[in-house]
């Protein structure tokens, strides 16, 4: 079965509970610098998720550690 529709260098981040979608992201890029860009964007856009999710604790170990 092919797929000829497919665009080249697509990303795609889905996120799947019991058979539904919850989550989903698709980045797509014909070229290698575009591609970086791609990658960037999604990285960052983890990061975020992670610091968003986490950040008081991180706060609070910073702080534990910096003896404040």
């Amino acid at each position: 079965m092919t797929t000829e529709n497919q665009i080249p260098y697509s990303y795609a981040i889905r996120l799947r509970l019991l058979g539904n979608e919850i989550f989903a992201i698709e980045l797509a890029a014909a070229d290698t610098s575009n591609r970086l860009l791609a990658a960037g964007l999604v990285t960052v856009f983890c990061l975020l998720t992670v610091l968003g999710a986490y950040g008081d604790k991180f706060i609070k170990l910073y702080q534990d550690l910096m003896g404040a």
